[in-house]
């Protein structure tokens, strides 16, 4: 039998993987971003100056591929608001309907 922690931990994971699931959902059935929009994402994200808890700056590349924070993979539980979302950028970065959890587009 688990422990309330582990429950309350299984609990976030399965909410966090369900509003993801709702946001890609939501992003594929939006469209296609234009060209413009996607160069115009790219360097805004390029330039934030958000850092983590670490202080690193949270737009990275990470085996040739642009993220908002440490991946999704590596850190499941987070604050997008302060810890970025984890997602590869060049998917979210694709769709009309993606949002920066930052709120910077």
């Amino acid at each position: 039998m688990a422990c309330n922690k582990c429950k309350a931990s299984i609990r976030r994971k399965l909410a966090d993987a369900a509003r993801s699931a709702g946001s890609l959902a939501k992003s594929l059935a939006s469209g296609s971003a234009s060209t413009e929009t996607l160069k115009a994402r790219y360097k805004i994200c390029e330039e934030c100056d958000k850092t983590d808890e670490n202080g690193k700056k949270l737009f990275r590349t990470v085996k040739g591929r642009f993220y908002c924070g440490q991946p999704r993979v590596q850190k499941l539980l987070r604050d997008s608001s302060r810890a970025g979302c984890g997602c590869p950028l060049a998917v979210k970065w694709a769709y009309k309907a993606s949002k920066c959890p930052l709120g910077k587009w």
